[in-house]
């Protein structure tokens, strides 16, 4: 166990004045020479000397109980704790006075975190009022470390009555006034001993943590100053009187009091904690992460460090982490609406906005006036399509802070999301584009929602009038020539990303922008050329080395890819992605010894970063490093504890590698760190099935539906067993009982998935269509319905339910696509339209890549569409569909025997999916068999 030192100054503080030893107790010549010499360098201040001394009169006399008494003391003022335990317990068995051994050395079991040990063999002497007292304040004082408060209580108050005038018990006894938040009786206590002496250091400390807590910065600030006075070199009183600094505010002399302090230490935890706090303040936040990291272990320890760390990790976009630190500090402090939105926004930022509200939702009524967090959790609302919810809270963020247009601007982005208030969101929108011409965050947010309406001109003109009020700014040109891409005049926008690159030359953006088109136009000597005149003027530009990557990549030259992710790596060794490509790039050209290497360091550089280490571990699993990839997942989970995502990975790699037992203990330890952590409980009953049998799996299901009354997916649990173990018709039975129990989205789709699996698609379709009748605005089941009939080929239903869902969620890029493609299977002119829309929304998605991409491709534009099913392919070569599209475009090109090679593992799998029947025609008519 670490020492505690900050328990032994406060103890040695308290004890005062340790009485001298016996002087007829020295009879060794030599014994008395060194002790005599020790006491002689002491007065000096030579504590080096003293201890040889002393070490050289316990050889001349190993059963002296005054040399061993003298070097223990000594020891124990220099902080050698277990030499010092082991000379003063030899001290006592040598006949030393137990009124001078026995307080010290229960200050040592006390400094050693031995507090159990202290309660069991320490025993207040009986004979002597002050020995006796400051033993029980000691005993006190340990039973404060263990949480016995009660025993701290019983304790403390026979110290004082041994001694009533004794700094010791006083002082413990207002201790543990305090832990019983006794505030004024703490202070009371702490008030007498300074009125008998007033330079006792700890009764100041303890005047200045009072003052602190009753939001007195200066009264604290006063005792803690006094303190330092009669005490220069005791760290602890000196980042007591820092963290009262930084609550006055007065953040540079807080600065100049921990940077005293880590002169003297420079690993001291909590000075370097308040270091890393002054920096978040400042919104230095990667310097903070640098000050935290060689603490981070023990700062994690205690709720605010839990807080702070996790504050870090968000400013430093470690999400994941964030979010563990985060989590923890919820556990330990619940009812902190500080910790609460802390969670939140970190869970919104990783776009889990179901938790957003989980955690939010329960403290809407002491959120009134708290426009930050009434912003997050309607905007979590708004993500989560409950357009109603969202309109109350961020109707009531605006009312809580009337002045704030970014606020205004999200009220009006939810109203646009609904049909029956769209045109007055978009009014509201201009509105207060009008009135704050120069803030571009309300035009972008304008102008995207031009752009997911599909009204270009409207975005063209708004960003045109951007340009107008910032003629000299780069990004109101590259936001109008998006938008003219969306339209799909994409010469017209060239030339604003040119204009936008006159006015920046190196505005990276609008450089992406060209090299997206110069790609698609095959003009890839003219990407390298712009890209490679940005990165003369800033070599380590991220974003231009990535793009710079995929040039080459695009361009069919892999290897020529790997030096500018190096270099990238080189200059921003703390970034994941460039780490992520150069791994999967290594994979694609069979590099595989460099792909473990890619994946080791991955592993090695990001070992705070979970999701890191997780996707590099799944890699070196899946290249057969089954050992090693089992490591890190060990590691993490040590780290981790807490976090059930990470348990359950674990138990998923176990389980592949076939380490059954040892998964289920992961997934037991997952769904123990969060029982309402659904996605364990089922690899847990899944893996049960497998490994024992049907019983004993449902015995485990029954027990999650049991710990999750309320939660739909628990309810459904032992029916999805059922379906796992192809026992379908009792799985329908189970799921239609629980549908009338409790009709839910969740169990109606429950219903539908096993009507579907049996091939009665007629009752399937008649029964989530009555579902929908009655719960019309539930969009998730209608596009998982809308899916069906598109994998059926009904396509004009299945467009006609994608277009119920756009209505409500314009902005739904995947549901876009997906109604593009039924457009596309109709011959239906909005295709193009639809499918640009989408992937101008997210156009590094495979799927609306190669949607797009195949809608232009056979609408006539071949280069282009080639370009991006290529580049579908190659981010995602197990879609089967972007496959056979990719063998269709090889096919056209003559290229038939790559063209069979990828078809034959599609036709081979005999999955389903719209296009399989061309699929397979395909490869018949290439010469497959």
């Amino acid at each position: 166990m670490k020492p505690n030192r900050s328990l032994l100054v406060a103890a040695l503080v308290a004890i005062g004045t340790i009485a001298a030893f016996p002087a007829h107790a020295v009879q060794d010549p030599e014994d008395v020479r060194s002790i005599a010499n020790a006491r002689t360098a002491l007065e000096k201040g030579d504590l080096r000397t003293a201890l040889i001394e002393l070490k050289k009169a316990v050889k001349a006399n190993p059963s002296s109980p005054e040399a061993r008494y003298e070097l223990g003391r000594l020891e124990l003022h220099t902080g050698d704790f277990v030499a010092a335990e082991k000379d003063l317990t030899q001290a006592r068995e040598n006949g030393a006075p137990e009124k001078l051994v026995l307080p010290l050395l229960a200050n040592v079991m006390l400094a050693e975190g031995k507090y159990q040990q202290l309660l069991n063999t320490i025993q207040p002497c009986p004979a002597d009022a002050v020995c006796k007292s400051d033993v029980l304040a000691l005993r006190a004082r340990a039973d404060l470390a263990l949480r016995n408060v009660e025993e701290a209580d019983r304790e403390s108050q026979a110290a004082v009555e041994a001694n009533p005038t004794g700094n010791s018990g006083q002082i413990t006894r207002s201790l543990v006034l305090m832990r019983q938040n006794d505030l004024a009786g703490a202070e009371q206590l702490a008030d007498r001993v300074l009125a008998a002496n007033p330079k006792v250091p700890e009764a100041l400390i303890i005047k200045g943590d009072l003052r602190r807590r009753a939001d007195d910065a200066d009264g604290a600030i006063k005792n803690y100053q006094a303190a330092l006075d009669l005490s220069p070199r005791d760290g602890r009183i000196r980042q007591s009187l820092a963290m009262a600094l930084i609550a006055k505010g007065k953040d540079a002399d807080a600065r100049a009091e921990i940077d005293k302090v880590l002169e003297q230490s420079p690993n001291a935890g909590m000075a370097l904690y308040m270091k890393a706090m002054l920096l978040v303040r400042a919104n230095k936040n990667a310097e903070a992460m640098d000050t935290i990291r060689p603490v981070e272990a023990s700062v994690a320890q205690f709720p605010q460090g839990m807080f702070l760390l996790a504050l870090i990790h968000s400013g430093n976009n470690n999400l994941e982490q964030a979010l563990d630190y985060a989590g923890r500090f919820h556990v330990a402090d619940p009812d902190s609406l500080v910790g609460d939105k802390l969670l939140a926004s970190i869970n919104y930022r990783l776009r889990s906005y179901a938790k957003v509200i989980t955690i939010l939702a329960p403290v809407r009524d002491r959120l009134s006036d708290d426009a930050e967090a009434l912003d997050l959790l309607g905007s979590a609302y708004l993500a989560e399509g409950q357009i109603a919810e969202a309109n109350d809270l961020l109707n009531a963020a605006v009312r809580a802070q009337p002045d704030n247009p970014m606020a205004k601007a999200r009220l009006a982005i939810s109203r646009t999301r609904q049909e029956s208030t769209r045109e007055e969101g978009i009014r509201e929108l201009e509105g207060l584009v009008k009135a704050d011409p120069k803030n571009m965050q309300i035009d972008l947010a304008l102008v995207a929602n031009y752009i997911g309406a599909g009204q270009y001109d409207q975005a063209i003109t708004t960003a045109t009038t951007m340009i107008g009020n910032q003629p000299d700014a780069a990004l109101p040109y590259t936001i109008r020539g998006s938008a003219k891409i969306a339209k799909g005049d994409e010469a017209a926008a060239r030339s604003d990303f040119e204009a936008a690159l006159a006015k920046e030359p190196t505005y990276v953006p609008a450089a992406v922008y060209i090299t997206e088109l110069d790609m698609q136009a095959g003009a890839f000597d003219h990407a390298r050329s712009l890209l490679d005149g940005i990165l003369k003027r800033s070599p380590a530009d991220l974003r231009t080395l990535l793009q710079r990557e995929q040039v080459e990549e695009r361009d069919n030259k892999p290897a020529a890819a790997i030096p500018f992710l190096e270099a990238a790596i080189s200059a921003h060794p703390e970034e994941v992605e460039p780490r992520v490509r150069l791994m999967q790039l290594h994979i694609s050209l069979g590099n595989q010894d460099k792909a473990i290497l890619a994946a080791t360091d991955l592993a090695r550089s990001q070992s705070g970063n979970p999701a890191a280490v997780d996707v590099a571990a799944r890699t070196l699993f899946s290249l057969g490093k089954d050992e090693d990839a089992i490591a890190l997942y060990q590691k993490l989970q040590a780290s981790y504890p807490d976090s059930p995502q990470i348990q359950e990975r674990y138990g998923q790699i176990l389980a592949a590698a076939g380490r059954n037992d040892q998964a289920k203990t992961a997934f037991d330890r997952a769904i123990a760190a969060d029982p309402r952590y659904m996605s364990a409980w089922f690899n847990r009953v899944t893996l049960e099935l497998k490994t024992v049998n049907l019983d004993s799996a449902m015995h485990i299901a029954e027990r999650a539906k049991a710990r999750n009354a309320s939660d739909p997916g628990a309810q459904v649990l032992p029916g999805d067993l059922y379906f796992a173990a192809a026992k379908y018709p009792e799985a329908e039975a189970y799921y239609r009982k629980a549908f009338e129990q409790k009709p839910s989205a969740v169990t109606a789709n429950r219903v539908f998935r096993s009507l579907t699996q049996k091939g009665d698609n007629t009752a399937a379709d008649k029964f989530l269509g009555q579902w929908l009748e009655k719960t019309p605005t539930d969009a998730e089941t209608r596009v998982v319905f809308a899916d069906h009939l598109l994998s059926e080929g009904s396509y004009k239903d299945a467009a006609a339910q994608y277009e119920t869902v756009v209505k409500a969620f314009p902005r739904n890029a995947a549901v876009l696509n997906n109604l593009a493609w039924t457009y596309g299977r109709l011959k239906d002119p909005r295709a193009m339209d639809t499918a640009k829309r989408a992937y101008s929304m997210a156009p590094n998605t495979p799927a609306l890549m190669d949607t797009y991409g195949f809608i232009l491709y056979q609408g006539g534009n071949q280069q282009t569409g080639a370009d991006l099913v290529k580049r579908a392919y190659q981010a995602n070569p197990r879609d089967p569909q972007v496959a056979y599209h990719m063998a269709r475009v090889l096919a056209d090109a003559k290229n038939v025997a790559e063209a069979k090679n990828i078809l034959k593992p599609v036709v081979e799998a005999k999955e389903r999916f719209d296009g399989d029947v061309e699929a397979r025609q395909l490869f018949s008519e290439l010469g497959g068999s």
